[in-house]
């Protein structure tokens, strides 16, 4: 039983390593999309004022 016990706690703390990863994953993922979102208002930001030249 006292093995069953040892892979259990193998297996959570890999599920936890593994979420703190998709986490730190997703984190980066959001902060790329942020800056892509930002790049592309500023894009369109100065093709309307090149526009209205």
């Amino acid at each position: 039983m006292e093995d069953m016990n040892a892979l259990n706690e193998k297996v959570m703390s890999g599920f936890e390593e593994a979420l703190a990863g998709l986490d730190e994953a997703l984190g980066e993922f959001n902060a790329a999309l942020w800056d892509l979102g930002n790049a592309s208002r500023n894009r369109q930001s100065k093709d309307q004022v090149d526009s209205n030249k």
